[in-house]
């Protein structure tokens, strides 16, 4: 924001890359890999109701803000900021110029594929794929939180985007670049929509990129976690 805001510079046609890391998600890629995302998802936007006190029934306790129910239809699209729809065909062009890229594939790697039993993706080698990002500040492990963020992602994206990876910024970057856009300080596309409902003010022209780096070494979770050794990523808005 302050870099956009400053009337040094004139950044309504400039590129934005943002590097970071990702989180994988075991049932759709393996440690190392590297996705190319259409969808952001807000994963901490919501009501949450105590684990200990969810009601017989439900599949979780996490509801979208202004709703009384897990997952309740119809999309609230006066939300701003749950979920940010990206340039589709800038996403296919960068996956298909990357999809056939070899990741770095170590001994360490290979060795935390194998704790993944029963994840048949998590045991493929590195690659690059398409998937989508849920973004928050707070760390989710095992198998009942996977199946909650990919009925979340395609609660917001009406079943258009498939959850791969985690990562913290990459909905506050896009928030920031709406209201730099509102203030006419950055160029944006139309907004995305789902069933015809608006999903976000506005969304960056420019698609999400994600680049494989050097995988570091470090302890990986157990089999059931969500959170593993994972790729940097580069974030490319307009």
């Amino acid at each position: 924001m302050a870099l956009g805001m400053d009337p040094r510079f004139d950044l309504s046609r400039a590129y934005w890359l943002v590097a970071g890391i990702a989180g994988v998600n075991p049932n759709e890629a393996s440690i190392g890999s590297a996705a190319w995302a259409e969808w952001v998802v807000d994963g901490d936007l919501g009501f949450e109701i105590d684990a200990r006190e969810i009601p017989a029934g439900w599949p979780t306790g996490f509801i979208p803000l202004g709703k009384a129910l897990p997952y309740e239809q119809p999309v609230d699209p006066n939300i701003g900021g749950p979920v940010y729809h990206l340039d589709p065909g800038l996403v296919a062009w960068a996956y298909d110029l990357t999809r056939n890229v070899k990741l770095e594939d170590t001994e360490a790697m290979r060795n935390a594929r194998a704790l993944y039993i029963g994840y048949s993706a998590a045991q493929l080698p590195p690659a690059v794929l398409r998937g989508d990002d849920v973004c928050g500040s707070t760390r989710h492990s095992g198998n009942l939180f996977n199946k909650h963020l990919s009925a979340w992602t395609a609660y917001w994206t009406a079943g258009k985007g498939r959850f791969v990876m985690t990562a913290i910024e990459d909905t506050g970057i896009a928030q920031s670049l709406t209201f730099l856009a509102n203030a006419g300080r950055v160029d944006v596309a139309a907004h995305g929509s789902a069933d015809g409902k608006q999903l976000s003010d506005a969304i960056p022209r420019t698609q999400r990129r994600r680049a494989h780096h050097r995988s570091e070494t470090r302890r990986v979770p157990s089999p059931n976690a969500r959170v593993s050794r994972q790729p940097i990523g580069l974030a490319a808005w307009s």
